[in-house]
């Protein structure tokens, strides 16, 4: 891809994300708060981050790079917006950065960023020149939504990144996954080593990344569990959303009225609880458990986070057989899990799969529950 023009802003953004990942944070730009089903506003970097032993946080980024930027405005928004999103902290990152607007900063708990003390007047000079603009991603996604007449690409994409930002964790694993489903279809079934192919594989990477940083999420909340309890909490999430016992009382509450209010209600009962049962057992959630467990307990997991989105962004587009150990080990094990032949994912885009490279276990069967828990979340 050609890495498209961006304006000032965008590159600053960049530049700040740059920082952030070479700091050992997973990022993402252009993340919309999402309220009701209304897209509110637009976070211009969004950060989550691998703390000292099992902490995990997560920041938001506001970005201004303007000669006369009003920062303490930006900070008073800010600070709303932290709260309003309940995540760890904030970061407000300007030009000409006075000590009273610091003073403020630090009354409202925020951190400022000068841009001056980051490169000077030369922001551009920070931006890797081996990643594309988001902006470059989102024109080409544009294209391929005009060109097919609906917007099913851009959605999918928005739906990930607001998860992110206001449900992540159980939520946000289950959202990322269903998006990464689709556009792993799209690779597959669009024509091998075209354009399209290769922009849904960057929008699969991505989506990879963002269920893989979840999932590192909901593995260090249940990190003092034994590892029998781990593989549970994984598996629920993936099979009940994000709160299990609601999912399970309303499964119960279903199975209790069809017992009580119909004619004949209990065989009904019991035939629908040996169908919900079925529907259960059919997700194959041990596929995605086993090597999340294994991947988190070595502190793989967080990483391949990081690999799958720079993947996603990089100008040289690796494919499925040519990502990192860790990535290549976390995107498999999605794709297994979606029932997709890893084999034609990776031939679609680059050289072409060498099975010794990325051993698969035995496909699970294709089940329209394999690529979603049974109550699907909402972002």
């Amino acid at each position: 891809m050609v890495k498209a023009p961006a304006d000032k802003g965008g590159t600053a953004e960049e530049a700040l994300g740059h920082y952030f990942r070479a700091a050992g944070f997973f990022t993402l730009r252009g993340v919309p708060f999402r309220h009701d089903g209304e897209d509110l506003t637009d976070i211009d970097v969004w950060l989550y981050e691998r703390g000292g032993g099992l902490q995990r946080r997560r920041y938001i980024v506001d970005a201004k790079y303007k000669a006369k930027p009003k920062t303490a405005e930006r900070l008073l928004w800010t600070s709303g917006l932290r709260d309003a999103v309940g995540i760890d902290g904030a970061f407000v990152a300007a030009t000409n950065v006075r000590e009273a607007n610091r003073r403020l900063a630090k009354r409202l708990s925020l951190t400022v960023l000068d841009f001056q003390a980051l490169g000077g007047g030369a922001i551009g000079a920070l931006v890797p020149k081996d990643r594309i603009f988001r902006e470059d991603l989102l024109k080409q996604v544009g294209a391929v939504d005009k060109n097919r007449e609906n917007k099913e690409w851009r959605a999918q994409l928005d739906d990930v990144l607001a998860s992110a930002l206001t449900s992540f964790g159980g939520s946000s694993t289950n959202v990322a996954l269903r998006a990464a489903s689709f556009f792993a279809h799209q690779v597959i079934s669009s024509q091998p080593q075209s354009v399209v192919s290769a922009l849904a594989l960057r929008l699969f990477y991505l989506c990879a990344s963002v269920a893989a940083a979840s999932l590192d999420y909901v593995s260090a909340q249940a990190a003092f569990q034994t590892t029998e309890q781990r593989h549970k909490e994984v598996e629920d999430v993936l099979r009940f959303g994000a709160d299990h016992g609601e999912t399970k009382s309303r499964f119960d509450v279903a199975i209790r009225m069809t017992r009580e209010l119909l004619p004949n209600g209990m065989p009904l009962s019991n035939q629908l609880r040996e169908k919900i049962e079925q529907n259960i057992a059919a997700i194959p959630a041990d596929l995605i458990s086993d090597v999340v467990t294994k991947m988190f307990s070595k502190g793989a997991l967080f990483e391949s986070a990081r690999q799958l989105e720079a993947a996603a962004h990089a100008t040289e587009l690796r494919g499925f057989s040519e990502l990192p150990a860790e990535a290549k080990s976390l995107a498999g094990a999605l794709l297994d899990f979606m029932a997709i032949d890893r084999q034609k994912v990776a031939a679609a885009w680059g050289p072409l799969f060498t099975p010794a490279e990325t051993p698969a276990p035995s496909a699970a069967p294709s089940t329209p529950s394999s690529t979603q828990q049974l109550f699907g979340e909402s972002t």
